[in-house]
């Protein structure tokens, strides 16, 4: 998994805490869509593996976790002959 792809969006912090309990909302409907973005881009990977035996393609998942008070997401595989 050497490829990376990085979104950044600097400001949303203050434009979430200036807009309130809308700001929340916000946030929750930013989640949303990054969280269905990532998906999407899992089924791309898994629909544009090569197959023989299926193994690449089953091996091919999608992770989260916050790491420095951001939410990352990856997707790849752990096969050597992945990339």
């Amino acid at each position: 998994m050497g490829d990376k792809i990085i979104f950044k969006m600097d400001g949303l912090d203050a434009m979430i805490k200036s807009l309130g309990e809308k700001g929340k909302k916000l946030e929750k409907n930013v989640a949303e869509e990054v969280n269905a973005s990532a998906l999407n881009v899992q089924k791309k990977a898994i629909r544009n593996a090569p197959v023989n035996f299926g193994t690449l393609r089953q091996s091919i998942q999608l992770t989260s976790a916050f790491k420095d008070k951001k939410l990352v997401y990856t997707i790849g595989s752990n096969l050597s002959y992945a990339p």
